[in-house]
């Protein structure tokens, strides 16, 4: 017999997907093209300059050759670059 499964959101998934959906409201209608990373603000230039650090290190940080089950443990490397930059930066982690 099935069982049923309800999940109830923590209150921070419930901000977060707050926070989504009013990037998506505020975007709405706008095309991407119209959209220059010069124009951007402050702190939106600051995010995509974080966002591509991120992404470079994903590729300076190679898989560890090891059987796979629940990931890879390179992302532990990477991880700990993010523990040490945050603070550094003034953000979360």
């Amino acid at each position: 017999m099935p069982v049923a499964v309800v999940v109830v959101p923590c209150p921070s998934e419930q901000e977060y997907l707050g926070f989504v959906q009013a990037i998506g409201d505020a975007i709405a209608g706008k095309r991407l093209r119209d959209c220059k990373a010069e124009d951007a603000s402050g702190p939106v230039r600051k995010l995509l300059d974080l966002l591509a650090r991120l992404d470079s290190w994903a590729d300076e940080v190679e898989p560890v050759e090891q059987q796979q089950r629940f990931g890879n443990k390179a992302y532990r490397t990477w991880h700990a670059r993010l523990e040490e930059v945050c603070p550094r930066e003034g953000l979360r982690s």
